[in-house]
């Protein structure tokens, strides 16, 4: 027979004394302890089922909604989630701020400067762009750099697969709208007068000034009696102008120290609501906001020779006339040392199949190779009467 179970906590667990007798059944002192975390252990099970009963509910709640008429309020789903990121929020609600209050990181909407990417932009002068806008003149761009403009531009102005062209307007072309006439938008249409007659009263021949030109009637009749008339000018049809350069917003960035907005940090790398700024430096003059992750693997990337390397004895893994390739990713030293010459001998260090070491000796003495290998470089050396019983890396 069982014992019987009851989904109870005890606090205790009963400890058989030795002038305990032995006493079987339901309340036997025997049984005291075994029915005592029986009863735990019922209880356990009874309050998981409870927690999986709840986590279910929530579950089943959160699949129903399904749309904006039947959405959670805010009550409703702090209570579901039991989580919120408020202005004073740091690291230890969400790592993504690094440690680092909300109120410090510049949202999108804090960091726009009104205009939609895409726009364009009149500009007065060729010698400063504002952040976050490109000259219009055809250059090529990464989809993944500029994803937001390829969004709204897409190919229509050249491009395929991971690049796209922005639009043309550095060689002195108009802009006209869509429709009438008009050629398909981001299509480049080529001047054109439009097919007409002058005509004079009678035969009469003239010259006269035409601005910068000369126009001139010539004496062909038509069938009315009237003379027909021909126009020279300039190398183009244009109305009074002047010139501007016109720009595309590309990103949405601001200056710092401009008073548009503070030196505080600009934005997270991939915090939701919060804008990503250029991840590179590519030293273009409008690249004027970088986050300091980029400026951080760019000091990385070009660490001079001797920061955080070391010399290494690498004399067991490296033999002479076997060409070695430097895959460190850094440029690194090579110091080899010959053993002791006698007689007529030479020796070479090569670099990308280039000697950039040579000595050539007919004394007893010893002689080191030393040179730089950049990353990727292959390189090798060799003694031709000796050998090389030392050979060191700095890596």
């Amino acid at each position: 027979m069982n014992l019987t179970e009851k989904a109870e906590w005890t606090d205790g667990i009963y400890q058989l004394e030795t002038t305990d007798p032995v006493v079987g059944g339901a309340d036997g002192v025997s049984n005291k302890q075994a029915k005592q975390l029986a009863n735990r252990t019922a209880y356990l099970k009874a309050e998981v089922l409870k927690l999986l009963e709840q986590l279910n509910s929530a579950n089943n709640a959160l699949n129903s909604k399904r749309d904006i008429t039947d959405s959670y309020n805010k009550i409703e789903v702090n209570a579901l989630l039991d989580t919120k990121l408020d202005i004073t929020a740091t690291a230890a609600d969400s790592l993504k701020l690094g440690g680092v209050k909300a109120e410090r990181y510049a949202l999108k909407s804090e960091i726009s400067d009104g205009l939609k990417i895409g726009s364009y932009l009149l500009w007065s002068s060729e010698s400063v762009t504002p952040s976050g806008f490109l000259v219009c003149d055809g250059r090529t761009l990464a989809k993944a750099e500029y994803a937001e403009l390829f969004n709204v531009i897409g190919y229509t102005y050249g491009g395929s697969g991971e690049s796209f062209n922005i639009p043309t307007f550095n060689d002195g072309r108009f802009m006209r709208s869509i429709g009438g006439n008009a050629a398909r938008l981001g299509e480049l249409q080529t001047d054109e007068i439009k097919s007409h007659l002058h005509t004079i009263p009678g035969q009469v021949l003239a010259f006269y000034a035409a601005g910068n030109g000369i126009a001139v009637a010539y004496g062909a009749t038509n069938t009315n009696g009237n003379t027909e008339t021909k126009t020279y000018g300039g190398n183009e049809t244009r109305p009074l102008n002047s010139s501007v350069v016109v720009l595309i917003k590309a990103k949405d960035v601001k200056e710092p120290n401009s008073g548009q907005i503070d030196n505080s940090i600009y934005a997270t790398e991939a915090k939701a609501g919060i804008t990503k700024l250029k991840n590179s430096i590519t030293g273009n003059a409008t690249d004027t906001a970088v986050t300091e992750k980029a400026v951080k693997e760019a000091i990385e990337a070009n660490k001079s020779i001797g920061v955080n390397q070391t010399w290494q004895d690498m004399t067991s893994q490296r033999k002479q006339g076997i060409t070695y390739t430097n895959t460190t990713g850094r440029s690194i030293s090579v110091s080899i040392r010959t053993s002791a010459l006698t007689g007529s001998c030479g020796g070479y260090l090569t670099v990308d199949k280039k000697i950039i070491q040579y000595f050539a000796t007919s004394q007893s003495e010893i002689i080191t190779l030393y040179g730089i290998i950049p990353p990727g470089s292959t390189y090798s050396a060799t003694v031709n009467t000796g050998t090389i019983p030392l050979w060191f890396e700095l890596r």
